[in-house]
């Protein structure tokens, strides 16, 4: 792996992708159960131990010196570029280095550094200049468009969220509104779509497996009006669908902040070579080796020195997130149930150890999920039939990001899902990337009554809710917080938010995609929004999409057979 030194005030260049990315891409423990297995799990979310959810949204941070730019298939950025050295110089700016690298035809990312004032000194671009650069750009007219490198944030709550606990959370931006609101996708021609389920035969049981923890998943519980051992209100119907035949496996990519590198209640069969693609400028001490590698382990909390992690550590969200939609051996008597019994995990590390990452990142590991052939990387062997996204950047002006939008669309145009958390800063969505995306699934989070929590960002973009759970409720009784209940890297813990709510989306289309693997993206949307079950305006006092997933509309998903 090529590695660049550093020097004071800049970051030098390298031509060739490997060396763009070696610069630029690189709850506390209370009362234990344990599970009467070997070996033991113990769960260390507290017991009652309620906390304030919503997490505030955080004004956009961006890295200067990086320009993401997307274009047509088949212009040379290259010499769009080579104006702008020239340019810049008739006004006495002097650049010491301008590079442009295309990752895919019509993605390209530009990296320049000037000249310091009488020095021979690299610098950064100061804000002023960098619009400047940008304008430019823009008005060659060549490209789609030209953003800043944003950096995101995992998606967690206020509980978990790497935040100041002193911080105050947000109120939400946008008023609230009534009812439900459908999304139909923009400009996607009509597809046949499975009609709703008939309610009356959803199944009464359904399969309880033997982890012994299982008890504590009330988010894979079927649906039912009341709080019972096997239903409650926000059920989702996954028990009653585990003993469908699954035609084949189906592969999650999970991009987010890796996964731990061993734990008694993951299943290493299933769990695919993933990839390191953290920004180098994200990097901490012990975080990993700088820049991309083949490694997407999440580092131990105690590498990483106190005081690295400014809002503190990522607590293995990526290992979490990955749990719920599959990674999680079930009915192994250990532990928990996994979602998705039969997906294969494809680990993509795109965030740090503090819970970081960036636009570019992130889009690159879309990209490599989705197979596509990035310059100077290693061809993805596994690609991803769905995309977990539990990440995002809220408050940008430009809602969906162009640049990852690309990589979204690329990724779709191939046939994969992209499943995105909506954010958890109470807002609506429309100005989160990548949720706001059109070829996006975009989850808002509910509780274990099946209402929209009040963390979820919400509004006309969501498609689905699904249970993202509550750290201050404890509807169901079980002495816990309603969380999540997830892997951790010595045992379980309950987490919430859109996080926790994508990846159950993204098990529901694995289960959906192992009965039929020709369905399309467009066929998967239309099938979880007609099968969702409606929410009134009590349940979803701000748009939450078309209602709480149902995962039992596998018994009405067209069959391969029907489609051919």
């Amino acid at each position: 792996m090529l590695q660049l030194s550093r020097v004071r005030g800049a970051i030098p260049l390298r031509s060739g992708l490997a060396a763009l990315l070696a610069i630029g891409i690189a709850s506390s423990a209370g009362t234990p159960v344990v599970a009467q297995q070997t070996p033991e799990l113990v769960i260390e979310t507290p017991r009652s131990k309620l906390s304030e959810e919503k997490a505030p949204a955080k004004k956009p941070q961006f890295f200067v010196d990086e320009l993401l730019i997307s274009y047509r298939s088949g212009l040379d950025i290259q010499q769009v570029i080579a104006g702008l050295k020239p340019e810049f110089e008739k006004s006495g700016q002097k650049f010491s280095n301008v590079s442009v690298v295309e990752l895919i035809p019509g993605m390209a990312v530009l990296r320049i550094t000037r000249t310091r004032d009488g020095t021979s000194t690299s610098t950064n671009l100061d804000d002023s200049t960098t619009r400047r650069v940008m304008q430019f750009i823009r008005g060659t007219g060549a490209v789609e468009s030209v953003e800043r490198n944003f950096i995101s944030n995992i998606n967690e709550d206020r509980l978990n969220r790497l935040i100041n606990p002193d911080e105050p959370a947000g109120s939400g931006s946008a008023p609230p509104r009534s009812g439900t609101t459908a999304l139909q996708p923009g400009g996607a021609p009509p597809v046949q779509v499975p009609v709703a389920i008939d309610r009356s035969k959803v199944q009464s049981r359904g399969v309880f497996p033997s982890d012994p923890m299982f008890k504590y998943q009330w988010h894979l519980l079927n649906y039912g009006r009341a709080f019972t051992p096997s239903a409650l209100p926000g059920g989702t119907n996954f028990s009653a669908i585990w003993s469908k035949r699954q035609v084949r496996a189906v592969t999650i990519a999970i991009v987010d902040s890796g996964i731990v590198a061993n734990h008694p209640d993951i299943d290493k069969s299933r769990i695919l070579p993933g990839y390191d693609f953290v920004h180098a400028k994200l990097e901490v001490v012990n975080d990993g080796t700088p820049g991309p590698d083949s490694d997407p382990t999440e580092p131990p909390n105690e590498a990483i020195p106190t005081g690295k992690c400014p809002r503190g550590n990522a607590n293995f969200h990526g290992t979490h997130v990955a749990g719920i939609a599959g990674a999680a051996k079930s009915n192994n008597g250990i532990g928990i149930a996994g979602s998705a019994w039969n997906a294969r995990i494809l680990p993509i590390r795109v965030m740090n150890k503090c819970g970081s990452g960036d636009i570019l990142s992130i889009s690159i590991g879309i990209l490599w999920a989705a197979g596509a052939p990035i310059k100077g990387l290693p061809v993805n062997k596994n690609p991803a039939n769905i995309i977990n996204l539990s990440l995002g950047q809220s408050g940008t002006a430009v809602g969906c990001h162009p640049f990852q939008k690309k990589a979204i669309d690329y990724a779709y145009a191939k046939g994969v899902v992209v499943v995105s958390a909506a954010g958890n800063a109470g807002n609506d969505v429309a100005m989160t990337t990548p949720a706001s995306c059109r070829n996006v699934i975009s989850v808002a989070a509910s509780d274990a009554r099946g209402y929209l929590t009040n963390y979820s960002n919400f509004g006309a973009n969501i498609d689905i809710m699904a249970p993202g759970g509550a750290m201050n409720r404890d509807d169901n009784k079980d002495g816990y917080p309603d969380g999540i209940l997830s892997l951790s890297p010595k045992g379980l813990v309950h987490k919430s938010g859109t996080s926790m709510a994508a990846p159950l989306v993204s098990a529901a289309i694995a289960n959906m995609l192992s009965i039929n693997p020709k369905m399309t993206p467009d066929d998967v949307r239309q099938a979880l929004r007609a099968n969702a079950r409606p929410r009134n305006s009590k349940q979803c006092p701000r748009p939450c999409g078309a209602g709480l997933l149902d995962v039992n509309f596998s018994r009405r998903v067209p069959t391969s057979e029907v489609r051919q």
